[in-house]
């Protein structure tokens, strides 16, 4: 086998590797990210909605440019939004529980703010 066919499927089999482990969305009762009660996994371009309400959301096994959002209400629409940012993350709770949290696909940036201050506001962040 030659050195080019073997990097090459090297190459392969490490990004399909990469692809299978995706995304990982954990939800936590409390306003922490210490034990997760609820954990969904996927690629990118999906919304984990788990029933109930939750105090925190974790994103983990992604890079630094995929986009991630936390929502109050079920279904990650639009209007729901409650907090907006990149890659691997703990977001809590502010006036309102979260309910629903997206993952998109790498180098989506900020879409249209059509959503208000306030409400961008309510959750909050937490380095790690």
């Amino acid at each position: 086998m030659t050195r080019v066919k073997f990097l090459s499927i090297l190459l392969v089999s490490a990004s399909l590797a990469a692809t299978v482990k995706g995304a990982q969305v954990e939800f936590f009762s409390n306003k922490a990210c210490d034990s997760a009660s609820q954990t969904y996994r996927g690629n990118c371009n999906f919304c984990a909605d788990p029933p109930g309400d939750w105090g925190a959301v974790r994103f983990s096994d992604i890079p630094s440019n995929f986009r991630v959002t936390v929502h109050n209400q079920n279904g990650c629409t639009s209007a729901s939004q409650v907090g907006q940012g990149f890659g691997p993350a703990c977001w809590l709770q502010g006036a309102t529980k979260l309910r629903s949290a997206w993952v998109a696909c790498a180098g989506q940036r900020f879409g249209p703010l059509n959503v208000n201050v306030t409400q961008e506001q309510d959750a909050v962040e937490v380095p790690e």
